[in-house]
């Protein structure tokens, strides 16, 4: 999927599968790039620190009734799911940092190693930044034009939602064949 820029549309991405397995990304320029490597920190960042509820979308609680086994489950997952998400985030931004000036455009290759860990965190980021917005499911948003901090993360959860959706949809072509 290709989109030009337009006054209510949001950056250009594409993301489609090479003949070597490897999904390529277009962006529209390695700024584009650098704010999601922004981001990824500022997210293992605050999944390190372990606050706030943004954070509650990713560690949902599964023993609402039984506040012991709900203890007792997150003192047994919790520190495997940060790991998990952890590791998810860090090979993002490495596969972000192997980018590479495109033709009008940043080129970011994610081989079948690091598919997974890239949707994972995508995942992880569209929820964190959808906790912090107060999305609720099913919600559509517009892109928003103010120059302050919550339209850039609106407009950011809304390129992650689009971007996920496109990964996936490549992967799973990807594996059907």
């Amino acid at each position: 999927m290709r989109l030009k820029r337009g006054k209510d549309q949001e950056p250009t991405r594409y993301v489609a599968e090479l003949a070597d397995h490897t999904i390529e990304i277009s962006m529209d320029s390695e700024r584009v790039a650098t704010n999601l490597k922004h981001f990824a920190k500022f997210f293992l960042d605050s999944l390190e620190a372990d606050s706030g509820q943004s954070l509650g979308r990713l560690f949902q609680t599964t023993y609402e009734d039984d506040p012991a086994a709900e203890s007792a489950y997150v003192a047994k997952t919790r520190e495997k799911l940060k790991a998990k998400k952890r590791t998810d985030v860090v090979r993002t931004i490495s596969v972000l940092n192997a980018g590479k000036p495109g033709l009008a455009s940043f080129k970011i290759r994610v081989d079948a190693e690091h598919r997974e860990n890239v949707l994972g965190f995508l995942n992880d980021a569209r929820l964190f930044l959808g906790t912090r917005l107060g999305v609720t499911q099913g919600e559509k948003r517009q892109p928003l034009h103010e120059a302050t901090r919550e339209a850039a993360e609106h407009n950011l959860y809304m390129y992650f939602t689009h971007l996920e959706f496109d990964l996936l949809s490549v992967m799973r072509r990807a594996k059907s064949r």
